[in-house]
């Protein structure tokens, strides 16, 4: 016998890279010819980064004997057992060191896996895998099964010839689930087509997410390669993809579109009791993107992710969106949506976003603080306090636009309150530009603006109030309660109370517009100019203003006139 077969055969008897023995049923083969198989295990008991020396013969070991990260990886790609493998990682540091991107045999560069693999770790702060900035660390490839537990993964870097991105792990419409795992410091780089995922691409498939971490990863433009094309998800970028995630914390990533998550391409990603914080966009969806795809969030936290363009702690473009009890708090962003931003599409596709038991506060934003709505697309909100968002310039609470050739689009409230915020312009509370906004048994309060400090609808908008109380808003111009201009303003059983203006209209402010108020109160408003209660004018170039008022009360309203 070679050396090299005793060194083969003594490999094949130790216990930590041994394949579990087929299960043999002696009692049964009368009956029955049947072969029982369970999983391959192999026990990693070196750091170091080498091939297997013999792919397929049952033993991962390599040329030294050694059962490293790397041959253990190729060895159950080799036997691709149905049952799978699962490969146990002491605590360490498993670094990458073979060079050789492109290759998907797991033999240079990232660890390629190609079956079903379960992947172990003593824990995430203890064992670590490291690709030192050589390629990506783990490749899932199309019709692979991995599970990450227990692991830190990091130094993954994929470049601008790699379309897949996925700097941690890209994993191609494979299966791919990590839990109880620290996805941190890898980064994409830039391509020809849209890319993304500096931690993990999801790409087709599925991929389950629980109980980790996915901060600290980037991904970087190059403008040589990219030539117009997308970044999404610094952190977890998924497209077509049905992604789950529980009980995770994805923050501190920074990207370009959706830089904590993006969620593309008709995909569906569910998250619970998951914390999105900190991260950064210099474009759009500081803490998450969805773009022409279906997001449910329940029970998590939208925090602190700030945007240049818009929504800084979401955008969701043309795609379904639903929140429940989710906090979206301290999000800013430099133009629309400090919390949340919903647009259309101009090929017809609209945006959805329902929000529900909901909290929406202390958002930043040019124009909606809090929540804005944009083209046709629908906002409906239920059950849900908005409070203490600013706007530099309308909606501090919330803006409703329609700035372009589209149909109105749509904002909805219902038993929601609107309290304490300010526009620096138009609507404290609410601003709705040609757009419909309806709402009902709401409470809006002590929200201000320059004109409308509780709410603003302006040219060609249609505003419907039911069953609601606007009290103490304040308005240093116009409108203390309400601003309405060159537009449409239904209110039926309100009660607008004890609002102030800087100028006419302390409860009411109609320029040019039609006002109809039915079964509703206007009690101690204060107008410094005119109009305490109401002032309804017109306009120089013929267009009038129009009141009509059916059943309702006026009392203890004071102005300089009227």
């Amino acid at each position: 016998m070679t050396a090299r077969g005793a060194l083969r055969r003594w490999n094949s008897l130790r216990p930590h890279c041994h394949i579990s023995q087929v299960l043999l049923q002696p009692a049964l083969e009368a009956f029955e010819s049947r072969t029982l198989l369970s999983a391959v295990t192999f026990a990693v008991n070196s750091t170091d980064d080498a091939v297997d020396a013999n792919p397929g013969d049952g033993v991962a070991a390599d040329s030294l004997g050694r059962t490293t990260l790397r041959a253990a990886i190729m060895e159950a790609n080799a036997l691709n057992n149905p049952d799978g493998a699962v490969i146990n990682l002491p605590a360490g540091n498993y670094g990458l060191t073979l060079a050789g991107a492109g290759e998907n045999n797991a033999a240079s560069g990232d660890l390629d896996v190609k079956t079903k693999i379960t992947l172990v770790g003593a824990s995430s702060s203890t064992t670590s895998v490291n690709a030192n900035s050589l390629d990506r660390v783990f490749h899932v490839l199309p019709g692979a099964n991995f599970t990450v537990q227990n692991l830190r993964v990091s130094g993954g870097s994929t470049s601008d010839v790699d379309p897949l991105g996925g700097g941690g792990i890209a994993s191609d419409r494979a299966t791919l689930a990590v839990n109880d795992s620290i996805i941190s410091g890898n980064q994409a780089a830039g391509h020809t087509e849209d890319y993304g995922g500096g931690g993990i691409a999801v790409i087709g498939g599925s991929a389950v997410v629980r109980r980790s971490i996915i901060r600290e990863n980037s991904l970087i433009k190059n403008a040589a390669t990219e030539h117009g094309s997308s970044r999404f998800g610094a952190g977890l970028y998924a497209l077509g993809a049905n992604v789950d995630i529980l009980n995770t914390t994805v923050s501190a990533n920074s990207g370009h579109e959706g830089a904590g998550l993006a969620n593309i391409g008709g995909g569906t990603m569910r998250l619970s009791f998951v914390n999105v914080v900190g991260n950064t966009s210099d474009y759009e969806g500081g803490g998450i993107q969805n773009e022409l795809s279906t997001l449910i969030i329940n029970s998590s936290r939208i925090a602190d992710n700030t945007s240049v363009n818009v929504g800084g702690g979401l955008y969701n473009f043309a795609g379904n969106v639903t929140l429940n009890k989710v906090e979206v708090i301290n999000n800013e962003t430099g133009a629309k949506g400090g919390g949340i931003w919903n647009s259309g599409r101009a090929t017809a596709a609209i945006g959805k976003v329902t929000i529900a038991n909901s909290v929406i506060r202390d958002n930043s934003a040019n124009d909606g603080g809090g929540v804005g709505n944009t083209r046709d697309s629908l906002l409906t909100i239920r059950d849900t306090t908005i409070a203490d968002n600013s706007a530099v310039r309308h909606g501090g609470g919330i803006a409703n636009i329609n700035t372009e050739s589209f149909a109105p689009g749509t904002v909805s409230l219902l038993r929601t309150t609107l309290s304490g915020n300010t526009a620096g312009q138009y609507g404290g509370g609410l601003f709705s530009l040609k757009n419909a906004t309806n709402i009902v048994d709401s409470t809006i309060i002590n929200n201000q603006a320059f004109e409308g400090g509780g709410l603003a609808n302006l040219d060609a908008g249609t505003l419907k109030v039911s069953t609601t109380r606007l009290e103490n808003n304040l308005a240093a111009n116009e409108g203390g309660g309400i601003t309405n201009e060159m537009a449409t303003t239904i209110l039926t059983y309100v009660t607008v109370k004890a609002n102030t203006s800087g100028g006419d209209g302390g409860g009411l402010y109609n320029f040019a517009g039609n006002v109809t108020i039915t079964a509703s109160s206007f009690t101690g408003n204060t107008a410094a100019s005119e109009g305490g209660g109401v002032e309804n004018t017109g306009r120089a170039t013929a267009a009038i203003g129009t009141m009509t008022i059916s059943r309702s009360s006026f009392t203890s309203n004071t102005a300089e006139v009227g």
